[in-house]
């Protein structure tokens, strides 16, 4: 999905007409987010070595024609650590 259109969808409606159904985050995914967002905001986030290591693949999963190539935000990194799999 990454490489695809998908990525420049803005709409829900673009995700069903296309057969997909967006799954939300959960509540604690978001709180979970939210505390790292501020720990890195007021210079108490620590990153661990894994964690650099999963938002590198992360961002090595998009081409150089990709639209989110070069991408410089941050994905969760509790996120990325309970969902290791979709990094393969």
């Amino acid at each position: 999905m990454i490489n695809s259109n998908v990525v420049n969808y803005v709409d829900t409606k673009q995700y069903f007409k296309a057969g997909l159904v967006p799954i939300e985050n959960s509540e604690q995914e978001i709180l979970d987010l939210v505390k790292e967002m501020n720990e890195r905001i007021d210079g108490k986030w620590k990153e661990s070595k894994e964690d650099k290591l999963l938002q590198e693949k992360f961002k090595s999963l998009f081409s150089k024609d990709s639209s989110c190539y070069g991408l410089t935000a941050k994905i969760g990194s509790k996120f990325l650590m309970e969902n290791k799999e979709m990094l393969l």
